[in-house]
C-alpha cells in the first residue's frame, strides 16, 4: 500500500474544489456554448496526471507536495477559464443586442438600466481581471469570486432579452426591406433572365 506524505484532508481539497468550485462554472460554459473547449479539458488532463503522481511510489515527498499544488493551480485555471470564456460568448450576444436601434422594444426592463448594467457587466470583468493578476501565486479564489459576480450579471442581463419580440422586429425588418427592395429584386431578375435569353438566342 501506498503510504501519501500529503494528508488526506489536503487531498480531498482537491475534489472540493473541482465540485463546489469547477464544476458549476464548467456546466455553465458548455451549457450555454454546447462544447466542451479544448483549453479546459486540457487543464482537467493535466489536473489528473498531478493527482496521480500525488500516489506515485517513486516519487519522493517533496515532489508529491509539488503535484498537489500543480494540480490546484490547474483545476484554478479551468475554473477562470470557463469563467472568462462564457463572459466573452456572454458579450458577443449582449453587444449585438445594446448596439441595435430598437433596444427599447426587445427587452423587459427601461433601456437605461439595461445599459447601465451592460456597463457594469464589463467594468466588473475589468476588475476581475485586476484581481486576476494580482492574485497569481496567492489568493486565485478571490479572482474566481470576481468572475462569478460577472457572470451573475450576465444571466440577468440575458433574461431581460425577450426573445419573441426580439424575432418579431427581425421579421419585420425583413418583411419591410423586402418590399421596399422588391422592385429592385424584380427588374433584377428580369435583366439576367433577359441577359440570358439574348446570349442563347444569338449564340
Amino acid at each position: 500500500m501506498i503510504i501519501v506524505v500529503v494528508d488526506n484532508s489536503s487531498v480531498e481539497e482537491i475534489f472540493e474544489i473541482y465540485r463546489d468550485v469547477f464544476v458549476p462554472a464548467y456546466a455553465d460554459l458548455v451549457g450555454y456554448i454546447g462544447n466542451k473547449p479544448v483549453q479546459i479539458t486540457n487543464e482537467l488532463d493535466n489536473t489528473l496526471a498531478h493527482v496521480s503522481h500525488i500516489y506515485n511510489p517513486d516519487y519522493p515527498d517533496e515532489k508529491r507536495l509539488e503535484n498537489l499544488q500543480k494540480a490546484k493551480n490547474h483545476l484554478t485555471r479551468a475554473t477562470l477559464d470557463s469563467y472568462k470564456l462564457l463572459w466573452v460568448e456572454m458579450k458577443k450576444e449582449l453587444d449585438l443586442v445594446s448596439d441595435d436601434r430598437d433596444l427599447e422594444f426587445f427587452i423587459n426592463v427601461p433601456e437605461h438600466v439595461f445599459i447601465k448594467e451592460f456597463e457594469d457587466f464589463k467594468t466588473k470583468a475589468q476588475d476581475a481581471r485586476n484581481i486576476e493578476m494580482r492574485s497569481v501565486g496567492n489568493s486565485p479564489f478571490d479572482a474566481v469570486e470576481a468572475y462569478k459576480e460577472t457572470i451573475r450579471i450576465g444571466k440577468r442581463l440575458l433574461g431581460y432579452i425577450d426573445t419573441n419580440k426580439a424575432c418579431n422586429i427581425q421579421k419585420f425588418r425583413t418583411g419591410y426591406w423586402l418590399k421596399e427592395n422588391a422592385l429592385t429584386i424584380l427588374l433584377s431578375f428580369l435583366a439576367g433572365y433577359a441577359a440570358n435569353y439574348f446570349w442563347n438566342l444569338f449564340n
